[in-house]
């Protein structure tokens, strides 16, 4: 069966009339990292040492987020007190 060539032709494309239907998605978020960088404490919960463990636990709390993590980053080699 022989078809005639298509070169040089544009091929229609068939769209259905009326809006094109999306679905919508669930809202997704990143969950917050805290990162403690530092030993020092100050015992103070309304205003702790900024990345202290206390100022990371307060962030986390205060976020009421359940996802949000605390990773830590202190300087030094061995083992770090808190």
């Amino acid at each position: 069966m022989n078809r005639p060539s298509l070169q040089g032709r544009s091929r229609r494309v068939r769209r259905l009339p009326g809006p094109r239907p999306f679905e919508r998605l669930e809202l997704r978020l990143a969950p917050a990292v805290f990162t403690v960088s530092t030993v020092a404490d100050n015992g103070d919960d309304s205003n702790p040492v900024a990345g202290s463990l206390r100022a990371a636990i307060v962030g986390v709390n205060a976020s009421g987020d359940a996802t949000n993590a605390i990773e830590f980053s202190i300087p030094g080699a061995g083992v770090q007190t808190i």
